[in-house]
């Protein structure tokens, strides 16, 4: 067998060998604390981002379902009254002209005759309980014959009027504020808005009572 003897042969041998293992220790090793921490602040902030712009399109949904709740609220409400108006013969409200005369300040409820009820003759009162708008449903007769519905005013022989009794009662929107009436000549004005913590919608319209008198 051929033995290599020579000593640079031997040397260069070893160094490469010596060489190699510095190699393999590099290529293994590790991060270092610096690129740690970089990636750790990175992924940081991609989580920070990704959390702010979940919040904001969650506020922003909420928002939007707000007003669109407050939107139907107020158009419920406007509807109802002015399809109502719309029908009655007579107004027992007695409304201001203007909405802004202090001396003559417009009434913040109205009540008419139920249009749609003419016999037995019942009346619709539409109020502000807090931030609720109550449909009320009433009638008038006389003690003494408190099965006669009669209208409202109506006195009897010996000059008693009639007494008021309320049939019905019952919510029909919320979050109504500063509900006001005005008007003349069979036209009723009504304004009001909605709103729900920063959010508002004012609402104003007017509608003909075409049966008024």
């Amino acid at each position: 067998m051929y033995l290599n003897s020579d000593p640079k042969t031997s040397a260069f041998a070893k160094g490469g060998r010596a060489d190699r293992q510095i190699s393999n220790h590099t290529r293994q090793r590790g991060f270092t604390l610096i690129e740690v921490l970089v990636a750790v602040a990175i992924g940081t902030l991609i989580i920070l981002l990704t959390y702010v712009s979940y919040d904001l399109v969650i506020r922003l949904t909420e928002r939007e379902s707000r007003k669109i709740e407050l939107v139907q609220n107020g158009r419920v409400a406007l509807d109802r009254i002015t399809r109502e108006i719309r029908q009655s013969d007579d107004l027992v409200t007695i409304l201001p002209e203007t909405a802004d005369d202090p001396l003559d300040p417009p009434p913040a409820e109205i009540m008419f005759q139920d249009g749609h009820s003419l016999d037995p003759i019942s009346y619709l009162r539409y109020y502000l309980d807090e931030n609720f708008l109550h449909r009320e449903v009433s009638h008038y007769s006389f003690d003494s014959d408190p099965e006669i519905w009669v209208y409202w005013g109506a006195e009897d022989e010996f000059g008693t009027p009639a007494s008021q009794m309320v049939d019905q009662d019952d919510i029909i929107a919320e979050y109504i504020e500063d509900l006001i009436f005005w008007g003349g000549d069979r036209l009723v004005s009504i304004r009001f808005s909605t709103s729900s913590g920063d959010e508002q919608v004012e609402f104003l319209t007017k509608v003909c009572g075409r049966n008024l008198w």
